[in-house]
């Protein structure tokens, strides 16, 4: 009966473990491999991430170091802005009724962060791919000005453009 339920346990948990979670999907609260966050972001333990910028003035809103329990909950500064962390964990948090919360713990090779993800990718804390697209759009589209204003050659903006578009999804 014993071997019976450890093995029930160790399939659970290698189950849970091994999914992907994906936002507006998530079935239940537990640590997985990956999750796929409302902006189409994969993340994966392991995975290498780049801190942006703070959301307030020069703190960080939804990175901070501690549990609260153990240890103070500590918001990182802007010191940390551009810096790549790995993705140790992706944990869901919460339940149905309340809801879900993806926390990913990370670090640099210090410092343990925890990471309120979709809440740090919407205030720009997480530089995600989507990210990139939107900020190298705007800046062809910059460019494009300046071409139709005269401020740059055709050969100049053939070549932010060729150098922009790969990052354009």
């Amino acid at each position: 009966m014993k071997k019976i339920f450890f093995i029930v346990i160790t399939l659970v948990s290698l189950q849970s473990f091994s999914q992907q979670a994906k936002y507006g999907n998530i079935t239940g609260k537990g640590e997985y491999q990956s999750y796929i966050s409302k902006d189409g972001t994969l993340f994966n333990v392991g995975d290498k991430i780049t801190i942006g910028s703070p959301s307030k003035t020069n703190q960080f809103s939804f990175i901070y170091i501690g549990n609260g329990i153990l240890t103070p909950i500590t918001f990182i500064g802007a010191a940390w802005s551009n810096t790549e962390v790995t993705v140790k964990k992706i944990n869901i948090l919460g339940n149905e009724d309340s809801g879900y919360e993806v926390l990913v713990k990370a670090n640099n090779g210090g410092a343990m962060l925890n990471i309120l993800l979709e809440k740090a990718i919407n205030g720009g804390e997480i530089v995600t791919a989507s990210k990139i697209s939107d900020e190298a759009l705007s800046e062809l589209k910059k460019a494009k000005d300046k071409l139709d204003l005269g401020l740059i050659t055709q050969e100049k903006y053939d070549s932010i453009k060729s150098k922009l578009s790969k990052l354009i999804k």
